[in-house]
């Protein structure tokens, strides 16, 4: 069972699209529970303490957990990015290498 959690977090981790797509659910249901245990849950939570607190407990936790993938998607971000200037520069350097410079033709040589 750990293993098959491990594989799909990692999934989730190095999909662009699957990580935000779960930041996005995650932060849905973070709202929505909100927004229940606010409104319409507030009165059974109220009568009942040990409910109150895994209620609250799992709404911060969802709310952690979509602030961590954000955190995660952005450190992701700047990596690729900073991978592919990388890439770029050594493209740029490897052009340059190759190509002989050309002759300025206003200021030929003497």
């Amino acid at each position: 069972m750990f293993r098959t959690v491990r594989q799909l977090s990692l999934g989730i981790l190095r999909d662009t699209s699957v990580r935000r797509l779960a930041m996005g659910v995650v932060l849905v249901a973070a709202a929505a529970m909100l927004f229940l245990g606010a409104t319409l849950l507030s009165s059974p939570l109220a009568a009942r303490p040990i409910l109150f607190l895994i209620w609250w407990a799992a709404c911060a936790w969802l709310t952690l957990l979509a602030i961590l993938l954000a955190l995660y998607d952005l450190l992701a971000l700047n990596h690729a990015a900073r991978t592919r200037r990388r890439e770029l520069l050594r493209h740029i350097e490897e052009e340059l290498r190759r190509t002989p410079p050309a002759r300025d033709r206003d200021h030929p040589e003497r």
